[in-house]
């Protein structure tokens, strides 16, 4: 291994996240949760992964604003994960989470509280840092499960 190799290694580790993890949900989901649950535990560290999830979200499923056909930007394999993730998290969910747009909301509200456990970390109840570390586990198992499938299906139909 040469020194420059070395270097770009660490450089890549310095975040804590390894560089081959860059787009990979599940991974940043599980390292999320992680982060999560060290800060419950009141561990020294800081949030590298849960930043990276929320704009992981943010560009994978949002509303461009506009009521034509195209209004939604959706990556077909995050917004999948997510909608499973949610439906996981919450059973009531299960019954009112019909539409693209109630997705948007429901991951907005998500990026939201993550938001707010970055900007204001000690104003989060115990309870909320609890179901924010589950969800991120079950956005985690979700997107395992329907990533490799999904690549093969849309790989047909291109």
């Amino acid at each position: 291994m040469t020194n420059s190799h070395k270097i770009s290694k660490t450089m890549a580790t310095m975040n804590n996240i390894p560089s081959f993890f860059n787009n990979d949900l599940e991974a940043i989901s599980g390292y999320a949760a992680t982060e999560i649950d060290n800060f419950i535990l009141k561990r020294p560290g800081k949030f590298y992964a849960v930043p990276r999830l929320i704009s992981m979200i943010n560009k994978s499923i949002t509303s461009c604003g506009h009521s034509t056909p195209d209004r939604f930007n959706l990556n077909t394999t995050t917004a999948l994960a997510m909608y499973r993730a949610l439906e996981d998290y919450d059973p009531n969910l299960k019954s009112t989470l019909y539409t693209t747009e109630q997705l948007i909301n429901e991951s907005g509200k998500f990026t939201e509280n993550l938001e707010t456990l970055i900007q204001h970390p000690l104003q989060v109840k115990t309870e909320d840092l609890a179901r924010l570390r589950s969800l991120c586990i079950s956005l985690s198992e979700s997107a395992s499960a329907c990533e490799d499938p999904l690549e093969d299906i849309e790989s047909e139909f291109v």
